[in-house]
């Protein structure tokens, strides 16, 4: 259906075209209809907004379309009923006009992915009192954070992330007692100074994102006090100083990603106190020490939460992992939210959903500690991080063996404990490991022959090299003066056990032979004897 005209009857309450997906002209006028909610997303619409029936309008929803030009003030007219607006994802330009003042009810404010220029229009917002949603993000703003922001007592989730802005975070941004700030997105700007000790004044807080500044200075421990923060991310700034002990004080939080600054000092222990933690990525910085002991970790992860990860693609400038999407309140199909600061080009997203009960020790899904100074050995306890999904331990100074216990990790999809100093064989326990699709084992110092059995074999002969010690599939055969390691040990060992119980049953079956032929013999004389008689 192309043509749909309901002109002229006595329609009210909804109609539902969601489903015209072919539809080019609609005709619902001289109705009875008075709308007060009208979601237009997710069409081809074009030009300039038209006029809309404002007079009873509480939520309007015209996202993700092809508008262009300004906000039509007739779209003031409703105000002040108005409570959510929705323009994302268009091609709007100009300023949002100043009859938008009068909007005193509106708590939900959504111009993000258009291009807006200039500077903050913070005084208009400040007469919108009762907002608690305001997303901005993906414009071209101007100038910086003002220190009026702290008036808006009820806002909720503050998103300005990727507007480029630039100056310092203002350092009163939470002083208000009563403040409601849950969320604040801040990510891909040029904001420099130092992270404010007074953002513990954010009692509330859930995600803090600071990623893809140029933040100097050290983490403030005073961050420790955020009793509700769930997500704390500052990757790819200047930050430096040890991390905060008082961070692993915070048992609601579950994602800790710190990559790409030049902090130093040991990893806090403590993490056992974060019962929900699932990820952890401190990869590229200048950490030493040894590798904490985890724990007994008793699991109150919440179910069926998405996330989106995104895989490096371990060029000369990316190293680590990857990074972690969703808990950054990126959505799995937005990953254009990428930052252009980024070094690393993506070859891979993984997707998925929490969805096990968490019943056993350890909730996390990503540990990534790559490319630092770390020592020590790894600690056996990994292997009860029974949901472990990505575990990057490479390029440290890592020693000793590989502990079996990681063939309990049955989750585990990728693997990477290269350029360390790890010595001994591959672990029996590892054939178990049938999730793996990617292992990285190169320039250790292992020894014997590779495990025949399980995913292992499979997988690629760059995930082994520079191991002079080290043969069988998918490397070359091992030789006679070759597979020391514990693994050959066993096999020989299990060969001279059945070598022994071959030579032992060899040796019986001959002494059997030789009675019963010696008996044979004595019948057989017996007999000769009577004949002769």
């Amino acid at each position: 259906m192309t043509l749909l005209s309901l002109r002229g009857n006595k329609l009210t309450g909804d109609v539902d075209v969601s489903g015209c997906n072919k539809l080019q002209y609609l005709d619902i006028s001289q109705n009875k209809i008075s709308l007060s909610f009208l979601n237009l997303s997710k069409n081809h619409f074009s030009g300039l907004i038209p006029s809309l029936p404002t007079k009873n309008l509480q939520f309007l929803y015209l996202s993700a379309n092809g508008f262009q030009g300004e906000i039509p003030p007739s779209l003031a007219d409703a105000c002040p009923g108005l409570v959510e607006l929705d323009l994302s994802q268009n091609i709007l330009t100009g300023v949002i006009p100043a009859s938008f003042s009068s909007c005193d009810a509106l708590q939900s404010i959504d111009l993000s992915n258009n291009n807006y220029t200039g500077e903050l229009p913070m005084d208009l917002f400040m007469q919108m009192g009762k907002v608690r949603k305001l997303a901005l993000s993906f414009n071209h703003f101007t100038g910086g954070l003002p220190d009026s922001l702290s008036n808006l007592t009820l806002l909720e989730t503050l998103d300005l992330s990727s507007t480029n802005l630039s100056g310092v975070i203002p350092s009163g941004l939470c002083q208000d007692p009563g403040n409601s700030l849950k969320e604040l997105y801040l990510q891909n700007n040029g904001f420099t100074g130092s992270i404010p000790q007074a953002l513990s004044n954010c009692s509330q807080l859930v995600s803090l994102d600071l990623s893809f500044n140029y933040l100097r200075g050290q983490i403030p421990a005073s961050l420790g006090s955020l009793s509700k923060l769930q997500d704390l991310i500052i990757l790819l700034n200047e930050l430096d100083g040890e991390i905060p002990q008082e961070l692993m004080y915070i048992q609601t939080l579950e994602n800790l990603l710190l990559d790409f600054n030049e902090l130093t000092g040991a990893i806090p222990s403590g993490q056992r106190n974060c019962t929900n933690l699932n990820w952890i990525s401190l990869s590229n910085n200048h950490l030493s020490g040894e590798i904490p002991e985890s724990g007994s970790i008793e699991v109150k992860l919440n179910n069926d939460k998405r996330y989106a990860y995104i895989k490096n693609d371990g060029s000369k400038w990316c190293h680590g992992a990857g990074n972690l999407l969703e808990f950054a309140g990126i959505r799995p199909d937005q990953l254009t939210r990428i930052s252009t600061r980024n070094p690393c080009n993506f070859t891979r997203v993984y997707k998925g959903v929490n969805q096990p009960t968490f019943k056993n020790n350890g909730s996390m899904i990503l540990l990534d500690i790559s490319h630092n100074m770390l020592s020590g050995s790894i600690p056996k306890e990994i292997g009860s991080m029974f949901y472990l999904f990505i575990l990057n331990l490479g390029h440290n100074n890592i020693s000793g063996p590989m502990p079996p216990e990681i063939g309990d990790l049955h989750t585990l999809n990728i693997l990477d404990l290269s350029n360390n100093e790890l010595d001994g064989g591959i672990p029996e326990t590892w054939t178990k490991l049938s999730s793996l699709t990617e292992i990285n084992l190169s320039n250790n110092r292992l020894t014997g022959q590779i495990p025949v059995n399980g995913q292992i074999i499979t997988l690629a002969a760059s995930g082994f090299m520079n191991n002079t010690g080290l043969c069988g599939i998918p490397l070359p055969p091992c030789s006679s003066d070759q597979g020391s390691g514990p693994n050959s040990e066993r096999r020989q060992s299990k060969r001279r056990q059945a070598s022994l119980a071959g030579s032992v049953a060899m040796g019986l079956l001959f002494s059997l032979f030789c009675i019963f032929g010696l008996m044979f013999v004595a019948m057989e004389l017996r007999r000769r004897r009577r004949r002769r008689c």
